[in-house]
């Protein structure tokens, strides 16, 4: 584990693993697979801090899974930076869905999520309010990658297709249809890796700030390969 502590055994609602700590299953087998993760016993749980993203907690002496499991970057993306403390990309917000946005080649704006159960409305159903808060952000940064500067939601509307499930891998993708100074027009879906459309939305955004860029610019973790977006508007505020 390249010399970093681990950290072994369960833990309360009360005590959480170091931010962007990795939760590896452990028996004496020395089996990694996820299949069993909810019959695993907590006490053979593993934490490992500074690597990427799995989350457990217990709750009433029972497992619940949290987050997503950790995945690679498409090679054809480049990484977008994230907060600290933002619900859909804060590292280390414990109560958020600790996401990574990413863009493709086309400037497609794409966000890889898997929903937990503790997100559902009924009925092992993504709560689709928790699925418009995903769609805002993502159309939102495709805004914002055009005109390199931040957007914030004017107008939001959601088209529920199909039932989303929970505990599947899917994916947001978001594209700017119109771009203007003053407003933007972008469009997303939310789908699973065949192409399966379960939710539509669009939306209208509006640019900050070229101050208040700066500011929130300021609060951005970049990691090695995130594209710097906004630094032609924080360049002007510095001139």
């Amino acid at each position: 584990m390249n010399g970093q502590p681990i950290y072994r055994g369960f833990f309360t609602t009360s005590w959480r693993p170091p931010a962007r700590a990795t939760v590896l299953p452990w028996r004496q087998s020395g089996s990694s697979d996820w299949e069993a993760l909810d019959s695993l016993n907590p006490r053979n749980l593993v934490f490992v801090p500074q690597t990427s993203i799995w989350f457990a907690k217990i709750q009433e002496m029972r497992l619940i899974k949290v987050v997503h499991s950790p995945r690679k970057q498409d090679p054809h993306h480049h990484g977008l930076p994230h907060s600290r403390d933002c619900f859909v990309c804060g590292e280390e917000n414990p109560d958020g869905f600790r996401l990574k946005f990413e863009i493709d080649e086309n400037q497609h704006i794409h966000l890889p999520f898997r929903a937990r159960e503790t997100m559902q409305g009924y009925g092992h159903i993504m709560h689709g309010g928790l699925q418009a808060t995903l769609l805002d952000e993502t159309m939102g940064w495709a805004a914002a990658v055009l005109l390199k500067r931040m957007h914030v939601a004017a107008e939001l509307n959601i088209r529920y297709l199909e039932q989303t499930p929970l505990e599947t891998d899917l994916v947001v993708e978001a594209w700017c249809v119109k771009s203007k100074p003053r407003m933007s027009m972008a469009e997303g879906v939310i789908r699973d890796h065949s192409g399966k459309i379960y939710t539509r939305a669009s939306g209208k955004f509006v640019p900050i700030s070229p101050e208040e860029n700066a500011f929130v610019d300021s609060q951005l973790i970049y990691h090695d390969g995130d594209l710097r977006v906004f630094d032609e508007c924080i360049a002007q505020v510095k001139a």
